[in-house]
């Protein structure tokens, strides 16, 4: 692949694909939809002002995960789009409740 040059467009399909694993507690509510190689930016869209707030304070912490889930330094900044730019979508392995499963049974992970 390195050959190639497909290692980097690779590294954005994996970083929006591990989005999930990388950062669990904002996938649901921050999608992480773009990646420029040439800049190391991860572009993220949050649902709301209260999560574009909490992706702020911690993307530090995010482009360092990101970065062990690659493997190498891939990401060096994000870019926080404003909030309800794009549709964010629920985690991967996030099944919705049957239903017919009363709403006192339901919980969420």
């Amino acid at each position: 692949m390195t050959e190639r040059a497909w290692e980097l467009p690779a590294a954005s399909a994996t970083l929006r694909e591990r989005w999930t694993a990388i950062a669990p507690e904002f996938a649901g509510h921050v999608a992480a939809i773009g990646y420029d190689a040439g800049t190391g930016r991860l572009t993220v869209c949050p649902e709301s002002p209260a999560w574009a707030t909490k992706t702020r304070l911690d993307q530090t912490r995010i482009i360092e995960a990101a970065n062990k889930s690659a493997g190498r330094t891939v990401v060096r900044a994000l870019r926080i789009l404003a909030p309800g730019t794009t549709a964010v979508s629920e985690p991967a392995d996030a099944a919705p409740m049957p239903a017919n499963v009363p709403a006192e049974r339901q919980t969420t992970a």
